[in-house]
């Protein structure tokens, strides 16, 4: 199953995801869409782009650990991120990640072809041949899984603290 979970706006990438070649109905009936907000604009954008058949418009959830524990792949396709919580949230639930490489954020958390990949913004031929060979290949869904955990120690609480010290020279 692949899970975005974002707050949505039209102007977002979120169709990006969608429609790739390749993929087959019973594939993309496992893309689900987890989002803070729902709104009618959002739906008849699904339909108008002939996805109804394919997307999951969830809505909000208060149980998002349950939701990483059935997921297999997580995709987010951002124009711009701060600090990915999500993508945090995600990995240390040892899921694989592919995200759009923007400016800040994923590349601080996704280690390319280690625990997911980074695709260049806008490379939808890219972005679409990640999700599908993570998605076909569960052998390659271990490994990236398995490697998940490698470098989240850098973002504990203790590590976190540090870097906060040595910035304001304490």
């Amino acid at each position: 199953k692949v899970v975005t979970i974002e707050y949505y706006a039209l102007d977002e990438q979120v169709f990006d995801q969608t429609k790739p070649s390749g993929f087959t109905e019973e594939a993309m009936a496992d893309i689900r869409y987890y989002s803070g907000i729902e709104g009618d604009l959002f739906a008849l954008a699904i339909e108008e782009n002939g996805l109804g058949g394919f997307l999951k418009l969830m809505g909000g959830t208060n149980d998002i650990y349950s939701l990483y524990k059935n997921c297999g792949l997580f995709v987010l396709t951002s124009y711009s991120e701060g600090f990915s919580l999500v993508l945090l949230e995600a990995k240390a639930h040892r899921i694989p990640l592919i995200s759009f490489d923007c400016p800040t954020g994923p590349r601080n958390i996704i280690r390319g072809g280690v625990d997911g990949y980074l695709v260049k913004p806008n490379n939808l031929d890219e972005l679409h041949d990640r999700m599908y060979a993570c998605m076909s290949d569960e052998e390659l869904r271990k490994t990236l899984s398995a490697n998940a955990y490698g470098n989240i120690d850098k973002f504990s609480k203790n590590e976190i603290i540090k870097m906060w010290l040595e910035l304001i020279g304490a």
